[in-house]
This record gives structure tokens, C-alpha cells and sequence, in this order.
């Protein structure tokens, strides 16, 4: 059993094995040993599945429970600082020919 978390667009926050709620009613996610407190006013809705695609990633993918996982469209993926040098770099040598 897995719980998905989305917010208010539908996009999915947060995937967890574990659910359990503070006595204010604030969900609380645990995953590998760290719990996690949700601010339920950003929550939409939340849902327990019994299956979730290996391929589906928080934030990537948005979820409801008449359309199921469609992607993000709004998503942009990140690249560390690490990753825009190096591609800087390679393009930067295959300019001059390296």
C-alpha cells in the first residue's frame, strides 16, 4: 500500500509507504527513518494505492483518481550547478575542436 500526495494543481508531492496525522490534523509522511510534516493546506487530495509505476516521480507526474498519473506539464527538470558547468564545458571543447 503506498499513499500519494498531491497539491492543489494535482501534482504529486510526495510518494509514502507510511500516513499518519499530527493531532492538528497535519499529515505526517515517514520514509527511511524520517518523518516528514505536510502543510495540509497545500494538500489536495491524498490517496491510497495499491501500486504505483516504478517511473513516477514526485513533482514530474500529476495524479487524480478519474485520469491516474499523467505528466506534468509544467515540469522543468533541475540541473545542479555541477551539471550546466560540465555541459558548458563540453560544448565549450567540441566549439574548439577538443
Amino acid at each position: 500500500m503506498k499513499y500519494v500526495i498531491t497539491n492543489n494543481k494535482n501534482v504529486v508531492m510526495f510518494i509514502s509507504n507510511t500516513l499518519k496525522y499530527q493531532s492538528n490534523g497535519y499529515p505526517i509522511i515517514d520514509e527511511n527513518g524520517e518523518e516528514t510534516i505536510i502543510v495540509k493546506d497545500l494538500v489536495k487530495g491524498i490517496f491510497r494505492l495499491e501500486e504505483i509505476p516504478e517511473e513516477i516521480k514526485p513533482n514530474e507526474y500529476c495524479y487524480t483518481k478519474e485520469q491516474g498519473f499523467y505528466k506534468n506539464k509544467d515540469y522543468k527538470r533541475y540541473y545542479s550547478t555541477e551539471e550546466r558547468i560540465s555541459a558548458l564545458e563540453d560544448t565549450v571543447n567540441m566549439l574548439l575542436g577538443f
